[in-house]
């Protein structure tokens, strides 16, 4: 995959969703899915907790994507879309949830 087309819109992730149709899923659809989550918010090393394993693994698409204005700006777009869910919802705050990890806190 190419996160930078992606990142700029101009690619679909692997699912064939596009960065706009993402924002565009509703709580429901967002709370369903989890394969944009590496996508819009890729790492630059494999994840224990991703199944389909999708990460940045070329420096120089990582470069890419930092001095890429739009990435860029899709990626903040991207990180308040996300917020607005979760203050919408509070079901990923309680314990035993998936979105929460095996320990409990205190």
């Amino acid at each position: 995959m190419n996160f930078h087309k992606f990142l700029k819109g101009l690619e679909p992730n692997a699912n064939g969703h596009l960065i706009k149709d993402i924002w565009g899923f509703s709580d429901r659809e967002i709370n369903a899915n989890h394969d944009f989550i590496q996508t819009l918010f890729p790492l630059d090393e494999p994840s224990n907790w991703s199944l389909n394993k999708l990460y940045l693994e070329d420096s120089k698409e990582i470069e890419k994507i930092r001095f890429d204005p739009i990435a860029v700006g899709n990626i903040l777009k991207s990180k308040e879309w996300f917020l607005e869910f979760l203050k919408r919802n509070d079901s990923w705050q309680y314990f035993h949830n998936h979105n929460q990890s095996c320990r409990q806190y205190s």
